[in-house]
C-alpha cells in the first residue's frame, strides 16, 4: 500500500503516475497491463481525494438568527394617528404624526425606548347650550405633543432572525395641546370651553424592525392609544338635559408609523 498524507496526494500521486508510465515491468503482457492499470487506478484515486474536502478543512453551518452586537438606538418616524374625539367631538382628532426615538437595550429580550412625538391636527368647537346633534359650530387647530416612555419584548430574544426583530411593547406618558387656546375658544362660556390640558396617555402595540446592515434599521409600530378626556363643566349643567354625561371620559384610537434609525 502507499499511504497518503491527510493533505493533497497530488506531490504521491504524479510520481507515481510518472514512474509506471516509464518503467516497463516484467512479467507477461496481461500481468504487465493488470500492473499498470492497478497502479493508474490507485494514481487516480489520489488526485480525486485532493480535488474533494479535507479533513482538516472546518465546516461552518450558516444559522438565520444574528445576536445584536450594539445596543442604543436613535432614530425618526412619521406615521397616522386615529384618536378618538369622544362622545361630542370636541377632542382632538385624526391626523399626521412626527417624532424621534431613543431606545436602549437591558439585556435578554427586554429593551426600553423613550419616544417623542408631534401631532398636528384640529379638534371640533361644540357649544353645549345648543341642541345635542347640532353642537358643532366650527374647528380650531390642535397641536398635540407627546412623551412616552415603553418598554419593549422582542420575540426572538436577543437576536434577529433572518434581519428580522418582531416585538411588542406597553408604555405610557403624557399629552398635551401646545396650541393653547384660540380666539374662537374666547367666544364660549368659561364652563363650555373644553381645554385638553396635560393628560396620561396609555399605550399597547407591536411591530418589526428589519436590519438593512448591522448599524443601520427599518421599522413599523402600530399601537392603541388609551386617555381620558375631561368634560366641561357645561355639559354636566341639568338644565340642559345632556344624560348619561360624566366627569371625565376615557378615548382611544389607532397609531401606525414607520421611521429609520442607527444601532450604535
Amino acid at each position: 500500500m502507499i499511504p497518503v498524507a491527510c493533505g493533497h496526494p497530488w506531490p504521491i500521486a504524479f510520481p507515481i503516475l510518472r514512474f509506471s508510465l516509464s518503467r516497463k515491468p516484467k512479467g507477461t503482457g496481461t500481468e504487465i497491463k493488470m500492473a499498470r492499470i492497478s497502479i493508474l487506478s490507485l494514481a487516480l484515486a489520489g488526485i480525486l481525494t485532493g480535488l474533494g474536502p479535507h479533513q482538516t478543512e472546518g465546516q461552518s453551518i450558516p444559522s438565520p438568527y444574528q445576536f445584536f452586537e450594539n445596543r442604543q438606538e436613535a432614530g425618526v418616524f412619521f406615521g397616522v394617528t386615529g384618536q378618538g374625539t369622544g362622545r361630542f367631538g370636541y377632542g382632538p382628532g385624526p391626523g399626521p404624526s412626527f417624532g424621534a426615538r431613543y431606545g436602549l437595550h437591558l439585556g435578554g429580550p427586554f429593551g426600553l425606548e423613550g419616544v417623542f412625538g408631534y401631532h398636528p391636527t384640529t379638534r371640533d368647537l361644540v357649544d353645549p347650550s345648543r341642541e345635542e346633534g347640532n353642537m358643532v359650530v366650527g374647528e380650531t387647530d390642535a397641536e398635540m405633543m407627546s412623551f412616552d416612555a415603553r418598554l419593549r419584548f422582542s420575540l426572538t430574544g436577543d437576536r434577529s432572525w433572518k434581519r428580522l426583530d418582531p416585538f411588542i411593547f406597553m408604555g405610557g406618558g403624557l399629552a398635551w395641546d401646545a396650541a393653547g387656546e384660540s380666539e374662537a375658544d374666547a367666544e364660549f362660556l368659561d364652563g363650555d370651553r373644553f381645554e385638553f390640558g396635560a393628560r396620561f396617555v396609555a399605550l399597547l402595540g407591536g411591530g418589526v424592525r428589519w436590519f438593512l446592515t448591522d448599524r443601520v434599521l427599518i421599522r413599523a409600530d402600530i399601537a392603541l392609544t388609551l386617555n381620558q378626556l375631561e368634560t366641561p363643566k357645561g355639559f354636566l349643567d341639568p338644565d340642559r338635559a345632556l344624560t348619561g354625561v360624566g366627569e371625565k371620559e376615557w378615548v382611544s384610537g389607532p397609531a401606525f408609523s414607520v421611521g429609520a434609525a442607527f444601532h450604535f
